[in-house]
């Protein structure tokens, strides 16, 4: 019986210490492109959709280093830097349970470099959230929390 015990608190302790150590080290790219074919055949049809001028999302996500955060609250578009920091939104601080979709710096930019328009659409689906940028759609994000940088 204590073998039994003492086993089983072991592996909650190497459990709890493989997840606080899968927050902290880096999460790597997150997020895939797909056309906006692709992503609508994949994930259904935009539901709703907020539109933000490329030039202002290129500078947002200039004030984070590696991750970008989204979400929709009240039909209104926040977006956070990698400390859940208020960048866009209309109040100036969310709740920390609050969750966004994160996805790298780098496969936004990247979006923005092939989609090359000047408008790009943070748009809810029927179960995710999808950024998209003239013909090409951004998904696979990560949801924070639980992962978080």
């Amino acid at each position: 019986m204590k073998k039994s015990f003492i086993l089983c608190l072991l592996l909650g302790i190497i459990s709890l210490s493989n997840l606080i150590l899968a927050q902290t080290q880096s999460l790597g790219v997150v997020g895939k492109l797909y056309t906006k074919a692709e992503a609508d055949q994949l994930y259904g049809p935009v539901k709703q959709s907020i539109s933000i001028n490329t030039t202002t999302l290129t500078n947002l996500a200039a004030k984070t280093p590696d991750y970008i955060l989204f979400n929709v609250i009240n039909n209104s578009l926040y977006v956070l830097n990698s400390s859940r920091a208020v960048l866009q939104g209309p109040a100036t601080a969310v709740s920390s349970s609050q969750v966004f979709k994160l996805f790298s710096v780098s496969i936004v930019k990247q979006l923005i470099q092939q989609g090359q328009s000047a408008t790009t659409s943070i748009e809810l689906r029927a179960n995710v959230l999808t950024v998209t940028n003239g013909d090409y759609t951004l998904e696979e994000a990560s949801s924070c929390p639980p992962v978080c940088p």
